[in-house]
C-alpha cells in the first residue's frame, strides 16, 4: 500500500464555455488554480441553549474566489477582448466555467463572473496576468 494517495496537480484544465454554455475551451497558459469554497456563518446562540458556548450555523454557500495566474497571450482566443476573459469582463457576463481534475478526477462546474484581471509586464520577465473569478450560484462538485 502506498504511503500517500496524493495526486500530482499537473494537468488540471480550467475551461470557459461560450456564451451559449455549450462548448468549452481550455483557458490558455493557466499556471496555478486556487479555488475557495466558503460558507457564511451566523451565530445561532440563544439563552435557551443551556450552555454558554456559541452555536454556529452555516447559511449561504459561495464558490469563489477562483484565482489563477496565466502566461498572458493577448491574441489567444481565451484571453483577448473579442472572445476571451477580457471580453467576458468588459461585458460583465456570467459564464459557465469548469475545472477538469487530472488523472480522471471529477469535473466541477458552475457559473462565475470575472472580478479582476491584473496584467503584468515586468522588464525581465514574461507577460502575465492574475485572474479572479467569483462563483455565481450553485456549483456542481461531482
Amino acid at each position: 500500500m502506498p504511503s500517500t494517495q496524493a495526486t500530482p496537480a499537473f494537468g488540471i484544465a480550467l475551461q470557459m464555455a461560450d456564451a451559449a454554455g455549450t462548448n468549452f475551451t481550455t483557458i490558455a497558459e493557466v499556471k496555478d488554480v486556487n479555488m475557495t469554497l466558503s460558507a457564511q456563518i451566523e451565530d445561532g446562540t440563544s439563552h435557551s441553549s443551556g450552555v454558554p458556548w456559541r452555536v454556529k450555523v452555516p447559511t449561504l454557500l459561495n464558490a469563489g474566489p477562483i484565482e489563477f495566474p496565466v502566461n498572458w497571450v493577448p491574441t489567444a482566443a481565451t484571453h483577448n477582448p473579442t472572445t476571451g476573459i477580457l471580453y467576458v469582463w468588459k461585458n460583465r457576463q456570467e459564464r459557465l466555467f469548469r475545472l477538469v481534475w487530472p488523472n480522471g478526477g471529477p469535473t466541477w462546474q458552475g457559473y462565475a463572473v470575472v472580478e479582476n484581471v491584473k496584467l503584468g509586464a515586468p522588464t525581465a520577465g514574461l507577460l502575465g496576468a492574475n485572474v479572479t473569478l467569483q462563483g455565481s450560484g450553485e456549483w456542481t462538485l461531482a
